[in-house]
């Protein structure tokens, strides 16, 4: 599983570990791995590239994938619900601490009571020459117990106990609600080489809990840039569905979370449900046209699995040609092509939203993390985000109004902000690829301070 050796002009190959990659079926993970993929290509050509995946069986054959520590330790059952394997996730550890002193000790890794592919979760980290964290929201305060973060502490602070050079990507950082979680995340971030935020909020939060890496900075999700498929590709996807571009508008897109099954309250659920349920129907009586409700995330977890809300939302509209389900799991860059044929969206899924605006669409996002607010509050649209705790069917209606009636306005100032934003998301490799080059030639790295 590790990759094949090459050399580009008179040194060898390149080897880059790319960590904390969830799954292709989030196709805003999936768009974000993508990019990170391409950026490192253009940085470092010729390197080779392995991938540290919880869901490595969802990603092509084109790419080196091994299983995560995540994978081997939290993943889901059969029946589609999380699962701890307490008595790996010891072996492991162990084997991983052994691995690591037997490498300073002897020169050489020793793996010990390991399954072969297991060896290979932890030989990557000891090929890699430098380990790159995907962009992503990871690093919050999660369940009773903190045992996701924990792990994924481990993940990212396993590398820095090799030597390697450890970039996080554009990043969310927080919330916490744990003093030791906070700890835990400073001590990743202080150790890093560079720790790259996408959004302000989360750079504030750099400071809050006490991070003093002097190479922090502020880049744009990398999202914005992904390209989407041919507009013809997406027409003929929605005219399957029974949506004509033309003769069907206004269109609406719509994308669902199961988000009270993540937080353990079926009454957030319902509120949000049937908030959305009412501006579906205001908006047919009102604008006409129809709705698209689009599941973002086709997830074999339940909790992550967007088709079950969505067809919830759908099926009170039995019979309505007018509310169509898009259940099946297409790649992010035809969803994102069709995304941008819509000409209003009311997105939960954060990177449903990225992918709209980033083509000029008008949107009301619902926020369940600070990572959609910081999103909105870079391109000036605050005032377009509703809290998924606070949505009701009144607040989102009147939203849903106020948005139609400011739309061509919304358009323009979208239009401004996001080519500015695009053009910032290449900054992450550039970032990368001068500090990895100090590295190489020995020199002492630059000093940079908070912007």
């Amino acid at each position: 599983m590790r990759p094949k050796n090459s050399n580009i002009e008179s040194h060898p190959t390149l080897k880059i570990l790319i960590i904390n990659v969830h799954s292709a079926d989030n196709k805003g993970d999936d768009a974000l791995l993508k990019m990170t993929i391409k950026s490192l290509r253009e940085a470092f050509p010729g390197s080779s590239i392995t991938i540290a995946a919880d869901d490595p069986d969802s990603f092509s054959e084109s790419e080196t994938v091994v299983g995560s520590f995540i994978y081997w330790i939290h993943r889901p059952s059969v029946k589609g619900e999380m699962r701890w394997y307490c008595w790996t996730a010891a072996r492991l550890l162990l084997a991983s601490i052994f691995a690591f002193i037997s490498y300073k000790l002897l020169g050489r890794p020793l793996f010990w009571g390991l399954q072969p592919a297991q060896k290979d979760t932890l030989r990557v980290y000891f090929e890699a020459d430098l380990v790159v964290s995907k962009p992503g929201n990871f690093l919050y305060s999660s369940g009773n117990f903190g045992l996701t973060i924990m792990l994924i502490a481990y993940t990212m602070g396993y590398a820095i106990l090799l030597g390697k050079p450890l970039y996080l990507f554009p990043q969310s950082i927080g919330p916490f609600h744990r003093k030791r979680d906070e700890m835990l995340v400073r001590w990743i971030l202080n150790h890093a080489r560079i720790v790259m935020v996408r959004e302000p909020i989360s750079f504030k939060e750099l400071a809050r809990i006490g991070t003093s890496n002097p190479q922090c900075y502020l880049v744009p999700d990398p999202a914005f840039a992904f390209p989407s498929a041919p507009t013809e590709e997406a027409i003929k996807r929605l005219c399957a569905l029974g949506i004509d571009i033309e003769a069907d508008r206004p269109l609406l897109g719509i994308t669902v979370i199961n988000w009270g099954m993540h937080v353990g309250n079926p009454k957030i659920q319902l509120q949000y449900e049937e908030s959305l349920v009412a501006t579906i129907r205001y908006y047919l009586d009102n604008f006409g046209g129809k709705v698209a409700v689009f599941s973002h995330v086709c997830s074999k977890v339940l909790a992550n699995d967007d088709r079950i809300p969505s067809k919830r939302v759908v099926e009170r509209f039995a019979g309505d040609r007018r509310v169509v389900l898009v259940a099946e799991s297409l790649s992010p860059d035809l969803l994102k092509s069709m995304y941008g044929l819509m000409d209003l969206f009311i997105g939960t899924r954060m990177h449903s939203n990225i992918f709209a605006l980033s083509q000029g669409v008008p949107l009301i996002a619902i926020a369940y993390f600070h990572k959609t607010w910081g999103i909105m509050q870079m391109l000036g649209l605050e005032r377009w985000v509703i809290d998924i705790e606070a949505v009701t069917p009144e607040g989102l209606i009147n939203k849903l109004v106020e948005l139609w009636q400011e739309r061509e306005q919304i358009k323009q100032l979208i239009k401004i902000k996001v080519r500015d934003l695009i053009a910032k998301t290449n900054l992450a490799s550039l970032y990368v690829a001068s500090d990895f080059d100090l590295i190489r030639n020995k020199r002492r790295p630059a000093r940079y301070h908070y912007a």
